[in-house]
């Protein structure tokens, strides 16, 4: 179900921001930034 829900969160996401693949991997690219300073 939270599967299902995230799904629902990116297919939401998608029509406000259609490149939601690139959008992932920023996202990503940020968690990795900020992890050392936790």
């Amino acid at each position: 179900e939270v599967k299902n829900h995230s799904s629902a969160f990116w297919d939401r996401l998608a029509k406000v921001c259609p490149n939601v693949q690139l959008l992932r991997k920023e996202l990503r690219r940020k968690a990795k930034e900020l992890k050392p300073l936790h």
